[in-house]
């Protein structure tokens, strides 16, 4: 054997600490070993001892000295095994380490997983499959071994793989008693899955629910004397800390619902008085602190919405005052929108108020006409069409006949009086191309082939058009604002068709 072969692995390593086995029974193979090179080493040196004497004493015949082999310390396979076989019952005794090896680390995953308790069975024929690999292992039967530790392993992966289902089967009856406050099988159930799993952030927090909740006991039972002295208060926050410690402690959460609820009536009551009392004083922005603290409690109340009732009566003529003033001051400044809007205040606080009626067809005529003028100058290239001029004329003389225009609408008139007016002025379009091309321009009219010619268009959107045989049609979107004067534009087809 080379020195560089790691130590093998002993079959007793495999079995567990409990089992004890017989060592008259077999003679472990290193003992054989030594045993066979300590009988090599007798026979070499009585021959070697009678090569001496035959050399000092020639003439003297000496018998040698033969030494029986002992059968049971050296097998007859070893004396007659070819080297063939020799590597072949080494090779097996290697793989039989190998798979030993990975059984013994299945084994000890399987104990430390308490599998004792959740396969019995399964687990003491997994450890009587390791002894008869053992006894084969000893008898040099080494492919036996090997074959045999092979279904040990296979067996032992097996029971492995079936215990993640054991750790979730016990993980939720540990919940189930623990929900019961069955600490005692709650501990039971969890250490097996802890002992599967131990690295489960689940059944860890399983595990410390466990363990703390005769603590927890005792706070509620704590505060279930602070709730019977009508200290709810202090009640809540001694059961809050319980929950914060085990959020599904179901007991807890329903004694804190208790405890909840009953300072919830005693805090409404007051937050009631204190509010009627604000009310009495004027102090309404007190009173809707109040109510609001009340509302928290018992927005369902009819206590709390009489108090309120009684709040908006109190309210009614200064909130009145205070849309009405907002109302003049959205008019003051031109936006209309909030202006309407105001004046439907005024409106809901007091219905068929004829000031509050008045103010909003003011306000909805202003809008009306404020949205129209804005419409028109936001595309003033409309006002080409007859129509859409005709409409514009109109409209400039509803804005100019408005009492108290105010400058937005000042602004407006003269915006819409320019663009009216330049909506008549005509603005001179230089078109030049190849004159090659020939040009059109829809709505218009054909231009023809041209080098430069000048149109007098009013503001408006126009198309040129530029044809010419074998070559792409051209297009041009032409916008005319009436910003400028005159304006230039160059069109000409210049990219033939391509041949078919």
């Amino acid at each position: 054997m080379s020195n560089n072969n790691p130590k093998p692995l002993t079959p007793s390593e495999y079995r567990p600490p409990d089992e004890s086995t017989s060592a008259s029974s077999t003679i472990p193979p290193a003992r054989v070993e030594k045993i066979l090179w300590l009988g090599v080493f007798v026979a070499v040196t009585l021959v070697f001892g009678w090569l001496i004497s035959v050399v000092l004493s020639p003439d003297e015949t000496v018998e040698p000295v033969l030494v029986a082999p002992v059968q049971e310390q050296q097998p007859a396979s070893q004396e007659t095994a070819a080297p063939f076989e020799q590597a072949a019952e080494q090779q097996a005794r290697q793989q039989a380490q190998q798979i030993l090896s990975q059984l013994l680390d299945e084994r000890a995953w399987l104990q430390q997983a308490l599998a004792e308790q959740w396969a019995a069975r399964a687990f003491a024929d997994l450890g009587k499959l390791g002894d008869e690999g053992d006894l084969l292992y000893e008898q040099r039967a080494y492919p036996q071994a090997l074959e045999t530790w092979t279904s040990a392993l296979a067996q032992a992966r097996q029971l492995r793989e079936q215990a993640v289902d054991i750790a979730a089967q016990r993980g939720l009856a540990a919940e189930q008693s623990l929900a019961n406050d069955a600490l005692s099988q709650a501990q039971n159930q969890i250490e097996v899955a802890l002992a599967i799993q131990p690295d489960s952030s689940k059944w860890q927090s399983i595990a410390m629910r466990i363990e703390q909740r005769p603590e927890l006991q005792e706070l509620l039972a704590q505060a279930e004397q602070q709730m019977a002295r009508r200290e709810h208060e202090t009640a809540v926050q001694q059961l809050e800390a319980v929950i914060s410690r085990d959020a599904e402690y179901s007991r807890a959460a329903n004694l804190l619902q208790q405890a909840r609820m009953q300072r919830s009536q005693q805090a409404f009551a007051t937050a009631i008085a204190d509010a009627l009392f604000a009310i009495e004083q004027r102090r309404f922005e007190d009173a809707r602190n109040h109510l609001e603290t009340a509302g928290q409690w018992d927005a369902q109340n009819p206590a709390l919405i009489d108090a309120r009732l009684q709040l908006e009566a109190a309210q009614h003529d200064s909130q009145v005052i205070g849309a009405r003033q907002n109302a003049e001051a959205a008019e003051v400044a031109e936006t209309w929108g909030e202006a309407i809007a105001a004046w439907q205040e005024v409106e809901r606080l007091s219905p068929g108020s004829t000031e509050a009626l008045i103010g909003l067809i003011r306000a909805s005529a202003r809008a009306e006409l404020d949205s129209r003028v804005k419409a028109t100058l936001e595309d003033p290239l409309k006002l080409r069409e007859p129509n859409a001029w005709n409409s514009a004329e109109s409209l400039l003389g509803e804005a100019k006949v408005v009492r108290d225009p105010g400058p937005l609408l000042q602004q407006q008139i003269q915006d819409l009086a320019r663009a009216i007016r330049v909506a008549r002025e005509p603005v001179t379009l230089v078109v030049q191309s190849d004159g090659l091309t020939d040009l059109r321009i829809n709505g218009v009219g054909r231009i023809g082939t041209t080098t430069q010619t000048e149109l007098e268009l009013y503001p408006g959107r126009y198309s040129l058009v530029g044809t010419r045989s074998g070559f792409q049609d051209v297009f041009e979107q032409i916008v005319i604002d009436g910003e400028q004067p005159r304006m230039e534009v160059y069109l000409a087809a210049t990219r033939e068709v391509p041949s078919q």
